[in-house]
């Protein structure tokens, strides 16, 4: 845990922390996460753009906190990066999209609470390569989510909950491999007949699951007996959940847990788990 001090004992933490980062070059598993403030506010994680050397073999990672607008430079550099989750940094698309677009083995994309902070999500071609699973949770601003020819060619599953996209979900038919749709907890489309006309019409033939009160849905003319799930629960399919938590276990990972926007030394939490 992360607690309360002076000005010039936070910045000694921060470099404390920065310096341990870098010195785990066996690091697998990293999580930064600030707690709420009593006036709702985010704690920041604006530092991380000091670390100068990222564990190089880094497969997860998680950061819920500001970032001041952009995503740390070495994020880009986490060529075994293969699960990243994000929650209130606030990134443009093109942070979103280009940078972590270019990880080769990235297969799993969370944007949970203010993660992005745009109208519009576009997956460009020949980007996010080996992406198998893109889940959206609570991204107020998002209308739109559109995949070009060429973007995302492994991906499976496609999950949204609390989010309501006016624009709707285009461009699955480049998705070829799609095996299912979610609208989870007040996850809503726009014009859902249409998508559901989209991915009664796909090659691979998805699922498109809704969440069980069909009332939080735009249904349209949705077709009866189409290919439309009504469920509580929504699993991953079997073959990305078992890629992507194969040999886990054996990992050694970082947690840390600030709870404001300020580091002590004796709140300092280090989870260190090695084989």
């Amino acid at each position: 845990m992360l607690g309360k001090g002076s000005f010039a004992e936070q910045k000694r933490k921060i470099r404390y922390l920065c310096a341990a980062i870098e010195k785990l070059s066996s690091l697998r598993s990293l999580s930064l996460d600030f707690d709420y403030d009593f006036d709702y506010s985010v704690g920041s994680l604006e530092w991380l753009h000091n670390v100068s050397s990222p564990p190089p073999l880094l497969n997860k990672l998680k950061l819920v906190g500001l970032l001041g607008g952009k995503m740390p430079e070495w994020v880009g550099s986490l060529k075994h990066l293969v699960k990243i989750h994000l929650g209130w940094s606030r990134l443009n698309e093109d942070q979103i999209t280009e940078m972590l677009g270019e990880l080769p083995k990235l297969m799993l994309l969370s944007l949970r609470t203010f993660a992005y902070f745009g109208k519009k999500l576009v997956f460009r071609a020949r980007s996010f390569l080996n992406l198998r699973k893109l889940s959206i949770q609570q991204l107020g601003e998002l209308r739109e989510v559109r995949f070009e020819n060429g973007a995302s060619p492994q991906m499976e599953l496609l999950e949204f909950s609390v989010c309501d996209l006016e624009s709707g979900i285009i461009g699955i038919i480049h998705l070829p491999v799609l095996e299912q749709i979610s609208l989870g907890y007040k996850g809503k489309v726009a014009n859902l007949d249409i998508l559901q006309g989209e991915v009664d019409a796909h090659p691979n033939h998805p699922v498109l699951q809704l969440n069980k009160d069909r009332s939080e849905h735009d249904l349209g003319d949705v077709i009866q007996g189409s290919n439309v799930a009504e469920t509580e629960d929504e699993d991953e399919p079997s073959s990305l959940l078992e890629t992507c938590t194969a040999g886990e276990s054996s990992q050694p990972e970082v947690v840390v847990m600030p709870t404001r926007n300020v580091i002590s030394h004796d709140d300092l939490l280090y989870t260190y788990n090695s084989c």
